[in-house]
């Protein structure tokens, strides 16, 4: 989830790459709704927003959202997208040669982000205390260490063909018809490229695969009682209402 001081203007997906330094950020387009939403907020709402942030409970991005969406009404529907910004920062704030305040302030400079000259100062601001903020370091965190992964799922789909089988004369109406699916997994490589690969199944197959990913979720939901009655905090990409502590 990095800043860039030059690319296309393509959605950018983590990588494990250094942003190049220099005096120009630019900022993948992904993100800058969250910087330009988080500009534009009325300054009692901001204040709000921070303050619901600066908490050290360990909560999820979605709760964060929430709160932050509670304080900070304007914000409603657009709250995510300041969070994920924020987080794109911090995910490579150590890699970079800047401080956070450096990196709030370039942030802010850039001419990749279509708000009004007069809103930049406020927004290097608004970035660094963000950046500071304890609920949003915790979340952030979070999320690097449990993504540190070679490969990251991102979305799965079946496909289903109708397959007919002929005799040797071709001219010959089909003898029968097989149904093939194929499973789709999409995901992103150490690298932080799409990659997709694709599996062969047939029914029996499903039903396996049915049952391997039911026993995997009754797996988490047993693992997650047990982390609440240990006192410990449940953190996930997204809560449901009996996830985290939020």
């Amino acid at each position: 989830m990095p800043l860039m001081e030059a690319g296309s203007d393509t959605p950018e997906t983590p990588t494990v790459r250094a942003p190049i330094g220099g005096e120009q950020l630019r900022v993948p387009i992904q993100y800058r709704p969250g910087f330009q939403a988080l500009a534009l907020l009325p300054d009692d709402e901001a204040q709000a927003a921070l303050r619901a942030a600066q908490t050290t409970e360990l909560l999820s991005a979605s709760a964060l959202t929430r709160r932050m969406e509670q304080a900070a009404p304007t914000l409603e529907g657009q709250g995510r997208e300041v969070v994920d910004a924020i987080f794109s920062l911090l995910a490579y704030q150590e890699r970079l040669p800047w401080t956070g305040e450096e990196l709030a302030e370039k942030t802010a400079k850039s001419t990749t982000l279509a708000i009004p000259d007069e809103k930049r100062e406020a927004l290097a601001d608004r970035i660094a205390a963000w950046m500071l903020a304890d609920a949003v370091a915790l979340a952030a965190k979070a999320t690097d260490v449990i993504s540190e992964q070679e490969r990251l799922f991102t979305s799965a789909r079946i496909l289903t063909d109708l397959r007919p089988v002929f005799a040797e004369a071709a001219e010959d109406p089909p003898l029968g018809v097989g149904i093939v699916e194929t499973l789709k997994i999409d995901y992103l490589d150490a690298e932080g490229s799409d990659a997709s690969f694709y599996v062969a199944l047939d029914t029996g197959d499903i039903a396996d695969l049915k049952e391997v990913i039911d026993r995997a979720i009754a797996k988490t939901e047993s693992l997650k009682q047990w982390i609440g009655s240990a006192g410990m905090a449940y953190w996930g990409y997204e809560e449901d209402e009996n996830a985290g502590i939020g």
